[in-house]
């Protein structure tokens, strides 16, 4: 036993070390490859506040977490089955008995009471000897059950990570078409109101007012729904990372400025495509259901096998009578015992089928899991690339609003223009901040589940270091 303890240590040491070596290398390999794009939470502190928040607190990790703690529980159980089992019967004895004795001459005589008490207890030991593998098989198949939930919160990890940057981003993109419908209302409202002058003038006739009017009851039913959503983003955000209130979450007023040189990116991205798909998080999983139901397949294998354990006993009756005064009655036993099922109605057959079934299942899944995460890299460096090249063209809108308020406020300082023109060009200004805001979250998102897909998340640095990284 003390033997098998020592290989168990063995084997634990030389994984971990191995984890710790290969995870320094990937650290190492991380840092070198600078990233040409920064992430979201480097743009916006607010954010990284909310990101360690929100991976704290979310009822999400929790539950995962409590799934794994389950399956810690659940290696317990399977491990008991392969050490000794130990049961001990205490118990008090306590009997009266009275003898009737038959006479020479037919009658009959009762004895004195004969009283006997005293404590008694059994002690018996049994231990599995051969199993044919069967329990180190069911062993093994919590162990992996722990490394797939421990994949599985990292998964999670990440997959909150990036949730909670892009539903931030998206809140600050609805904040600001909310605040530049408002705009659009007030523009509206004031064009109505000259509008009703030029039709006391003459000037336009009631079906332009009407129009006018119609259209700005139209803009504040939108608004009231733009307000109801954003509130309703708001307070889904804040539930996630735990937060009370909007100010807590420290919004900017748009998402700043992306830098993107396009050369550079498609250089780091190229040099990613040789990336090792087999330490992903979903091929891993599927791999170790892989290894459990073929070692599923080996228990079903000796199910009809003779199972042989011993058992250790020892038991004591200690007497006190009466009559005989105390006696004592000791007893210790040893036996090895074998436990053959000869037919459990093709159970046995219909086990080895199915665990047959999963291994094929599982074998084509992780095949189509390498090439669907394949695909999904070659789809993200093209849309990176789409998302960058729009992220310059809708920079150029926005600057080209700029300039268009300025000329504007210069043409009314010269008497050349009006104050109508002014709030067009602002109103045309607000629409050119909506678009950058929504091409730099959409590019930011993009970069990050790319990030993410590859394992090199800085957020992976806030996992317990028990958790197995993405290495490659």
């Amino acid at each position: 036993m003390q033997n098998y303890y020592f290989q168990d240590f063995r084997r634990r040491w030389a994984r971990w070390s191995l984890v710790c070596a290969l995870g320094l290398a990937g650290i190492a390999r991380a840092a070198a490859d600078a990233m040409p794009v920064a992430m979201p939470e480097d743009l916006m502190p607010g954010l990284k506040a909310v990101l360690k928040s929100a991976l704290e607190q979310s009822p999400r990790m929790i539950t995962s977490g409590l799934d794994l703690a389950k399956s810690e529980a659940d290696f317990l159980q399977s491990r008991s089955a392969q050490l000794p089992s130990a049961n001990l019967s205490l118990g008090y004895q306590y009997a009266q008995v009275r003898y009737q004795d038959e006479r020479a001459d037919g009658s009959r005589v009762w004895r004195p009471i004969e009283i006997s008490a005293g404590p008694t207890y059994f002690l018996s030991v049994y231990q599995p000897v051969y199993h044919w593998g069967a329990l180190q098989a069911q062993t093994d198949i919590a162990k992996l059950t722990i490394k797939m939930r421990e994949r599985s919160y990292e998964e999670a990890y990440l997959a909150l990570a990036n949730s909670v940057r892009s539903q931030y981003m998206l809140l600050i993109q609805k904040k600001l078409t909310l605040d530049y419908t408002t705009a659009q209302l007030a523009a509206a409202r004031r064009n109505l109101e000259l509008l009703e002058g030029r039709l006391t003038s003459g000037q336009v006739g009631a079906g332009v007012v009407s129009g006018a009017k119609l259209a700005i009851v139209e803009m504040e039913l939108a608004l009231e729904r733009m307000a109801a959503d954003y509130a309703s983003s708001l307070k889904i955000l804040l539930r996630l990372c735990g937060q009370k209130s909007e100010e807590a979450l420290g919004l900017p007023v748009e998402v700043p400025k992306v830098t993107y040189a396009a050369d550079v990116t498609k250089a780091y991205l190229n040099g990613q495509q040789n990336w090792n798909f087999d330490e992903h998080t979903q091929i891993a999983t599927t791999r170790y259901e892989l290894e459990q139901q073929k070692l599923n397949y080996d228990i079903a294998k000796v199910r009809l096998r003779p199972k042989i354990g011993t058992t250790i006993s020892y038991s004591q009756n200690s007497v006190n009578s009466g009559v005989a005064g105390v006696e004592q009655a000791l007893s210790a036993s040893a036996s090895i015992s074998a436990n053959w099922a000869l037919f459990d109605g093709y159970a046995t057959r219909g086990a080895k089928l199915s665990a047959l079934a999963s291994i094929r299942s599982a074998e084509r899944r992780l095949g189509e899991l390498r090439q669907d995460l394949a695909d999904r890299m070659e789809n993200l460096r093209k849309e990176i690339d789409f998302a960058g090249r729009r992220l310059k063209l809708v920079q150029d809108v926005a600057d080209g609003s700029e300039a268009a308020i300025t000329r504007a406020k210069d043409q009314l300082k010269l008497g050349q223009g009006s104050q109508s023109e002014v709030d067009a060009a602002e109103l045309g200004l607000q629409a050119a901040r909506v678009s950058i805001t929504a091409a730099r979250a959409e590019f930011l998102n993009k970069w990050t589940e790319y990030v993410s897909l590859l394992g090199l998340d800085p957020v992976a640095a806030n996992l317990p270091n028990r958790f197995i990284r993405n290495v490659r």
